[in-house]
């Protein structure tokens, strides 16, 4: 399954190693070799003020979504597929 993360681009939930908020993106990534080894597979696709950060096995998306409003998507989808069984 697939989660909407913004500007009509979906990340499947498997790939999705965290969600964390772009304030603590903020904090880290000066302090982080993690994201500057990375900073190459930063994605920004917020259309307004950057909220939360997407980390996947591929590549970084910074979103203007919380990372509630993108959790919430994915216990959507968790909890329509054990309603379906």
């Amino acid at each position: 399954m697939y989660i909407f993360i913004e500007n009509n681009f979906f990340i499947n939930l498997k790939e999705i190693v965290s969600i964390i908020s772009y304030e603590n993106y903020k904090l880290m990534g000066k302090t982080s070799d993690f994201f500057e080894v990375n900073r190459r597979k930063i994605i920004d696709l917020s259309s307004g003020e950057k909220k939360s950060v997407i980390i996947t096995d591929k590549n970084i998306y910074v979103s203007s979504y919380t990372c509630r409003t993108l959790e919430s998507r994915g216990n959507e989808y968790i909890n329509i597929k054990y309603k379906l069984r």
